[in-house]
Order: C-alpha cells, then sequence, then structure tokens
C-alpha cells in the first residue's frame, strides 16, 4: 500500500511538473544535463545524498563561457567544480554549476538575469517533482570567481528581489560569496540581511578592488552582515595560464580552497523561513 501510494504520488508530481532537464553524460559525481532549450548545467551530489542539503549555486568566469561544458573545469582550477572532480573537497551539499553562453554575462541584463534563472530553476523544478536530490531551501548560497563573482552578487540581489513561494523556483540565498567580481551599489539594499563574504586581491588588475570595497562600505552603512577579505599581492596566487596577462587576478584560490574558513562560514548560513 505504501510504496503504491509513493508511486501515485510521484506520478501526480511528474505530471505536475514536467521535465525541464535532460541527462546528457554523468561523470565524477557529476550529472550533466541540458534544457530543452539548449542552456547546459553540471550537477555534483554527495555520495549518500540524504536530503534535504544545502545546495550551493556556483557561476564560473568568463573564461569558460561557450558550449563545452568541460570549460567549467579547464579553465577554472581552485574553483569548486575542479575541486570537487579532484576530490579535493567533499561538502555535504548539491552544487549546481550552469554554462554561461559565449559573449555573454550572467545577470548585467534582465534577459540575461531571465536565463540564468531559468536554468537555476530548471533544477528545482526537476527537485519539486522527485527527479533530483532534495534541497533545504533555506541553505541555497551563491558563488563564483570574476565575471561569476559579479553574476554571483547581483544574482543573489534578484532572487532577494524575486522573494519565495514557488517550490519549483529557486529561493532567496541565505548567503552569497562574490569573488573579484565587483559589482553595482544600487543592488546593495537588497542584500541588506543576506550574509555576504567578498574576497579580492588588492592589486588585481583585471577588476579592481575598489569596486569591491565600495560594495562593502555600502553594505556596512545599511548595517547588513558583510565580510571581507582583502589579499596582499603576497598572499595572491599566480593568474592561470590563460588569464596571465591578468595580474594579482586569483583570489579564488584562497577562498576555495579546502581549509578556508570559508566553508564552515557558508555552512553555518541559514536563511529564516519565508524571508
Amino acid at each position: 500500500q505504501s510504496s503504491n501510494t509513493t508511486a501515485a504520488q510521484m506520478a501526480a508530481l511528474a505530471a505536475l511538473y514536467p521535465a525541464k532537464l535532460q541527462k546528457v553524460a554523468t561523470f565524477d559525481r557529476f550529472g550533466h544535463y541540458r534544457l530543452e532549450t539548449g542552456e547546459q548545467l553540471l550537477v555534483w551530489t554527495p555520495i549518500y545524498p540524504a536530503g534535504p542539503l544545502p545546495l550551493i549555486i556556483y557561476l564560473h568566469g568568463a573564461s569558460s563561457r561557450g558550449d563545452d561544458i568541460q570549460q567549467i573545469f579547464e579553465k577554472g582550477p581552485g574553483c569548486p567544480p575542479a575541486l570537487l572532480r579532484a576530490g579535493d573537497i567533499a561538502p555535504r551539499a548539491v552544487v549546481v554549476a550552469p554554462l554561461l553562453a559565449a559573449k555573454r554575462e550572467w545577470c548585467k541584463t534582465s534577459r540575461e538575469a531571465a536565463t540564468t534563472l531559468k536554468i537555476i530553476d530548471a533544477y528545482f523544478a526537476e527537485e519539486a517533482r522527485g527527479a533530483l536530490a532534495a534541497v533545504d531551501r533555506e541553505r541555497v548560497y551563491v558563488t563564483g570567481p570574476s565575471c561569476g563573482g559579479l553574476g554571483a552578487y547581483t544574482l543573489a540581489a534578484r532572487l532577494a528581489r524575486r522573494g519565495d513561494g514557488f517550490s519549483d523556483r529557486c529561493p532567496p540565498a541565505a548567503a552569497v560569496v562574490p569573488v573579484c567580481g565587483g559589482g553595482s551599489v544600487v543592488f546593495a539594499p537588497l542584500l541588506a540581511k543576506t550574509p555576504c563574504w567578498f574576497w579580492h586581491s588588492e592589486s588585481d588588475s583585471a577588476v579592481p578592488c575598489a569596486d569591491t570595497e565600495a560594495l562593502v562600505a555600502a553594505l556596512e552603512k545599511l548595517d547588513a552582515p558583510v565580510r571581507f577579505t582583502k589579499l596582499t599581492d603576497e598572499e595572491t596566487p599566480e593568474s592561470p595560464p590563460y588569464v596571465a596577462y591578468m595580474e594579482y587576478h586569483n583570489a579564488w584560490t584562497p577562498a576555495y580552497k579546502v581549509d578556508s574558513p570559508m566553508w564552515a562560514w557558508l555552512f553555518a548560513q541559514s536563511r529564516e523561513e519565508g524571508a
């Protein structure tokens, strides 16, 4: 009786929420998915995905843009997907990593933001129908480096503005970790109650550290729960070869390394239900 009831419930959910994602491949605990409109994303789940689990939304940097999902790994050394694949980190969390199309930004325009939200919401639609690992909606985190750092900050602001209330859509973030991405202070009030930890190198030649300092100052004026790690030149690793011309543009390696204090802080954050 119980298994029949469960099967009936799952069938009802499947009818209510039609499939939004098609699996393309599976490797190293990653699932590679594609939306019917062509967008792609990676989903990493732990070995024992008993949920609900926290969820990390990772937005990659500009060098990974295009239509090759492997570029998220190859042009993201020291970042969560590459660290997960190598076994260097293994959080009790789901990690979702969308692929950004060539010459696009994550959330710079409303149209780009709508596309990014569509990809991420597709995960939640599949979760709602029981097809993917269950997520703790009070512990959704957003992070990314460089272009993805800007995207993480802006996406979190847009999620906060959109609010909650839809089981098949991504809820507001419980915390945000933007890494060397900068952003507009206009969005700061939307994140006044969201814990943020910014990382940037003081001599970054690609994205000025002053951009992040302005965001931190704006959030501090709002008494927001904000942290800022400003790396010295000595604390900043060399930039990867594919962006070697960008000096001191690598705050992500210290931010994401296995013993970074960021991880314990991140998983301690939880959104107040309904906030």
